[in-house]
This record gives structure tokens, sequence and C-alpha cells, in this order.
């Protein structure tokens, strides 16, 4: 019932005429996979190049992911700062369940737990940043690791995956041998 009401505000959303819609695209699939979704929603991605599949979850809903639970918990999480509370004391749970929203594996892998806490002390100055300012900034890109803001109308490029924003777009991406996890944030 949940995921109704969701893809009926979703649908009024995309059709309002006064609605702006950022333009997601994955190349990691045979075909181009492309999603529309309103610039106020939080989008993550998961492009797999070996499987050549792409996955995406609209403000939270599980894509055959971390559970539904523990995924709403994460977006309330980074709405309520938690997110940053976290990064604070170098944990990152809910940071990467909002990565693997719309990843297969349903709990948070090693080696993705170890980059986000070797990161956390960037993380938090770039979540602190994103609260701050609409302006453009990258304050993380290194060792498959991107965190920052990307402005309105300008494409963004992270491996397979390209973002057209209308608005500015606070993001992190996580690169993992063949798969890119991003987590485009609504605006908090």
């Amino acid at each position: 019932m949940k995921s109704c009401i969701f893809l009926v505000s979703l649908i009024l959303l995309l059709a309002a005429p006064e609605a702006l819609a950022d333009k997601f695209q994955c190349r990691a699939a045979t075909k181009i996979a492309r999603l529309g979704a309103p610039s106020g929603t939080t989008v993550s991605i998961t492009a797999d190049e070996d499987e050549r599949e792409c996955r995406f979850s609209i403000a939270g809903e599980a894509a055959g992911s971390p559970p539904q639970d523990a995924l709403s918990n994460a977006l309330q999480g980074y709405k309520s700062g938690v997110v940053l509370r976290e990064l604070e004391r170098g944990e990152s749970d809910s940071l990467a369940y909002l990565l693997l929203a719309a990843a297969a594996e349903s709990s948070i892998p090693a080696d993705l737990k170890e980059l986000l806490r070797e990161n956390s002390k960037d993380l938090m100055r770039c979540f602190e940043r994103a609260k701050a300012t609409d302006s453009a900034f990258e304050v993380v890109n290194n060792k498959g690791l991107r965190c920052g803001k990307v402005a309105a109308g300008k494409p963004f490029e992270a491996g397979p995956l390209t973002l057209e924003p209308q608005r500015a777009r606070f993001y992190v991406v996580a690169r993992r041998g063949a798969k890119t996890h991003a987590v485009f944030f609504e605006k908090n």
C-alpha cells in the first residue's frame, strides 16, 4: 500500500507542469537506463558494469536491497542530522544504506564500510558544507569516493552515471570494483 501511495505521488509530481525533474542516466546496462525524478527527491543508483545492470531507488524505497526499515531510518537520519553525527564518531551505516538503496546487497559490504570509515572526517566536512551553501563544490575525490554538490544545469558524471540537475544536488558516490553506488540527496 505504501508503495502504491508513493507511486501515485510520484506520478502527480512528475505530471505537474511547474515540477522540476532531474534526469539520471546509467550506461552500465546493455542499453542506457534513464530516470526522471523530481528535483526534491533523494535518488540512489547502483551501476554494475560486470552484470550490465542499473538499479534505481527513489526516496529511500528498497530496490532489492537492504531492508526497507533500515533505508527509511537512514533517510530520516539524513534529514535529522544523524548521518552527520555518525560520521563525527567514525561510523557510516546510515550513509552506507543510502548508497546501497538500489544495490543487490542486503547488508553493508566490509570494503564499503572501510572506505566510508577511512574518509569519515572528509565526508563530515562535505555534509557540513552542503548544508551551508548552494554553490557547487567537491570536498572528496579520492580512493573511489566522491562527495560534493553539483550546480543546477551542469551535467555531472561519475563512472557510468550521469546527472542533469535542474537544481543544485548534494551527492556521495562510492566506487567498488565494477560497481558504482551513488546517492543524490534531496535538499535538506
